[in-house]
């Protein structure tokens, strides 16, 4: 790929933040589970038919969702801030380490 025939062809690789053979021992693991992507898709909007289109299963949103998308125990954060207002934000994350000790 070159610039001139392809000019976002260097997206195509992304960024090289993941090693694709650090795959193979992580060291370290966040869990997710179904239900708390259920959770997540429910706190950003999604309805209980999109819902179950894509769990394949009955599962629903309770009516008042009070869950936030930051809570999904996943390695990126993302947070909704008002322009020019000073804001404080905590992520909790839980992980397991199951490479060598002292993983990065």
């Amino acid at each position: 790929m070159n610039s001139i025939n392809n000019p976002d062809g260097e997206f195509g690789f992304g960024t090289r933040h993941i090693d694709p053979v650090k795959a193979i021992s992580p060291g370290l693991v966040y869990e997710a589970f179904e239900d708390d992507y259920v959770k997540f898709l429910c706190s950003i909007g999604y309805t209980t038919t999109e819902l179950r289109s894509i769990t394949g299963d009955d599962s629903s949103c309770p009516g008042e969702t009070k869950d936030t998308p930051m809570n999904l125990n996943y390695p990126s954060f993302a947070a909704h801030v008002i322009e020019n207002k000073p804001f404080n934000i905590t992520f909790s994350r839980a992980v397991t380490i199951v490479g060598l000790p002292n993983s990065t």
